[in-house]
């Protein structure tokens, strides 16, 4: 194995540690392991050219916290658990040998797991940036639900403003086919109104 940066190594030491204290006895520990963990993620996932760092270094954990999994009783923090795990068990089924770099589909299924997994931790926004970066903005449409589908669509309209022909239009598109999939109808009219305006200019 490659030597670690001092960065790398200290994040290694820290996924380290939560994933011993995921298993404390005190659900309040847990849950702010678990929390950590998600954190971790999140923010380690805005960019998806190979395996993002915190779900390389929790990997070789995958059994340990898959064995407290089982014993777990049935909570919220357990659906926490379970949605680490699934990512976790994911990159371990399409990360090649050499673990760096993934074919372009193994890609795309752990983008897709990754952006599951944002969608139900109110993680929108990064959800959206992900989408954006490997140019697959569609995809959203499949992860949104009732829950969700409004901030997702603010995040969708507000960052419109920002980009460039045509990824701003894309942005508007895709919040147009998700407020319309929810039969949210003055939304939709509101954002077709925006569409009109960019085609007119």
């Amino acid at each position: 194995m490659t030597d670690l940066s001092e960065e790398d190594q200290a994040l290694k030491e820290q996924l380290e540690l939560y994933v011993v204290r995921a298993q404390d006895t005190d659900p309040g520990v847990q849950k702010l392991a678990l929390e950590s963990m998600r954190q971790e993620i999140r923010s380690a996932t805005s960019s998806m050219t190979s395996v993002p760092k915190p779900l390389k270094f929790l990997r070789p954990h995958y059994g340990t916290l898959k064995s407290y999994f089982d014993i777990m009783p049935e909570s919220e923090l357990k659906k926490y658990m379970a949605d680490i795990l699934s990512v976790l068990a994911l990159t371990m089924s399409v990360e090649g040998e050499r673990g760096e770099d993934m074919p372009i589909d193994a890609l795309m299924e752990l983008v897709q797991q990754i952006v599951s997994f944002h969608m139900k931790h109110n993680a929108e926004p990064e959800a959206v940036d992900l989408l954006m970066e490997v140019e697959d903005l569609d995809l959203l449409v499949e992860h949104v639900d009732s829950t969700n589908y409004k901030r997702a669509c603010l995040y969708l309209t507000s960052m419109s403003r920002f980009h460039p022909a045509p990824d701003d239009q894309l942005a508007l598109d895709i919040a147009y086919t998700i407020y319309m999939k929810f039969e949210d109808l003055a939304n939709a009219l509101r954002i077709a109104l925006l569409l009109d305006n960019k085609v007119i200019r």
